[in-house]
């Protein structure tokens, strides 16, 4: 290692408490969604890329995004409100029914990290189900860039890094916002009113 490296690592670790891993094989992938989804999904390597590692609910260790398809016959399963996972349909932020997936959609899988090792960890199982935002190519890109192209006010409250894509032709991002995964793009997102103080209370 040279000491440009050692010591840029070692800045890494300083600052953030863990270790940089390397990037994924597509081995560890499969069998990181194996170890989350029991096979009840399998990897689609169809697209290119089929998986994003990034810190994408901000808490400092790498997730895992992967596109994913049912394997024939769980798609109940799947579903299942008592599954593991959570469903999240981020094109449909405005309704509370909860979503579901069918046989056709493109699904994007996001498994969140534990500790040092991230999503590679045996017990990094928490994880998320997207549907209808994972037909085009993906790019990762890191919180610190679009807070600083876009700004805090123009954006949603963004947890982590992006994915960046085009979904039905608007070209937006994927973002957690603390409790699931939503879409952003220009052309829909209405900022929250600023809140106003109301007799003494918060009101928005």
């Amino acid at each position: 290692m040279s000491d440009k490296l050692a010591f840029l690592c070692g800045a890494y670790i300083l600052v953030f408490g863990c270790t940089a891993t390397p990037p994924p094989k597509p081995s560890e992938v499969r069998d990181a969604v194996s170890r989350v989804f029991h096979g009840m999904v399998t990897v689609d390597s169809e697209p290119k890329p089929s998986f994003l590692v990034g810190d994408f609910n901000g808490d400092v260790s790498q997730d895992l995004a992967v596109i994913v398809k049912p394997v024939a016959g769980n798609l109940s399963l799947i579903n299942d409100e008592l599954a593991a996972w959570i469903l999240v349909d981020p094109l449909r932020t405005a309704t509370r029914q909860r979503a579901r997936i069918d046989d056709n959609d493109a699904l994007l899988a996001v498994v969140h990290g534990f500790g040092s090792s991230g999503w590679r960890h045996s017990q990094a199982t928490q994880a998320y189900v997207l549907r209808g935002v994972a037909d085009g190519a993906m790019k990762l890109r890191a919180r610190r860039q679009i807070l600083q192209t876009a700004g805090k006010d123009k954006l949603p409250r963004v947890w982590g890094d992006v994915i960046e894509q085009t979904v039905n032709g608007q070209s937006g991002f994927l973002y957690y916002n603390g409790a699931k995964y939503g879409w952003y793009d220009p052309l829909t997102y209405k900022p929250s009113p600023p809140a106003r103080i109301v007799h003494g209370e918060v009101s928005r």
